[in-house]
């Protein structure tokens, strides 16, 4: 059986770059090494995985992405060894000698897929948000979280930041702005997910099949993969990604 922890026991920092003296303890032992397999290797992964090797107990074994330039720039971002496996499929990743744990960072249409796989895998998982695309994937990952004795990590840090438990509990909770019954935001612009997207081939080291995964199969177009969050069947669009609806990851964190 595995234990309970706190998001602040496994992971420190407002994205979650490093892991404590706690829970490294309760995931493999205390003076013991992690090894690594970072599942997307876009932007988000690159940040989130260079934040997790900057502790000197973590250890990147595998960078697995269906992009074979991502891979790359993974490779030169993390500053890893040459040692550290490419791969494209993320079986292959899960069966690699000395993975510990993963961190996936794929598209969110992935998410439950990769989870549910990692944890069948009998690896640890550190699941960028939204835990899951569709509801009912839920107990799919619930079923596999216990099945598995691992523990599953939701990367909420717009929960878990410093800066906002300073809001909450020094201006909202003391009353310093009133009873505040109502708020509303904008946001109109997502930099790296352009409106405008000119469709050009696919790349030759791309494996679109991989990349649609459970969602229909459709020919490959630059949008779709350029900017996925625009479709429902990939995200929850640029407001998705910071939505109240993350929540929702709450009910599956650190079951394990």
């Amino acid at each position: 059986m595995g234990v309970s922890l706190t998001r602040r026991e496994l992971m420190k920092g407002v994205s979650g770059t490093a892991f404590t003296a706690a829970s490294y303890r309760r995931v493999a032992g205390a003076n013991s090494r992690i090894g690594v397999a970072l599942i997307g290797a876009g932007r988000r992964g690159r940040e989130v995985g260079a934040g997790l090797l900057a502790d000197s107990r973590a250890e990147a074994v595998a960078i697995c992405d269906i992009y074979d330039v991502q891979r790359s720039r993974a490779l030169a971002a993390l500053k890893t060894s040459d040692a550290v496996k490419q791969v494209v499929a993320h079986e292959e990743a899960l069966t690699l000698p000395g993975v510990d744990a993963v961190i996936i960072a794929a598209p969110d249409h992935l998410h439950a897929t990769l989870a549910a796989a990692a944890l069948a895998a009998r690896k640890h998982v550190y699941l960028e948000k939204p835990t899951i695309h569709r509801w009912q994937e839920r107990a799919v990952l619930a079923e596999a979280l216990e099945r598995s004795g691992k523990i599953l990590q939701c990367g909420t840090q717009q929960r878990s930041g410093a800066h906002y438990w300073r809001a909450k509990h020094e201006i909202f909770e003391a009353r310093r702005l009133g009873k505040v019954v109502y708020a509303r935001c904008v946001w109109h612009n997502f930099p790296w997910q352009r409106r405008e997207i000119p469709p050009a081939p696919k790349p030759t080291g791309l494996d679109w099949e991989r990349f649609l995964g459970p969602a229909p199969h459709v020919p490959y177009e630059t949008v779709r993969y350029d900017s996925w969050r625009y479709f429902p069947e990939y995200g929850g669009g640029a407001a998705g990604r910071y939505s109240h609806s993350l929540g929702r990851c709450g009910a599956m964190d650190a079951r394990r």
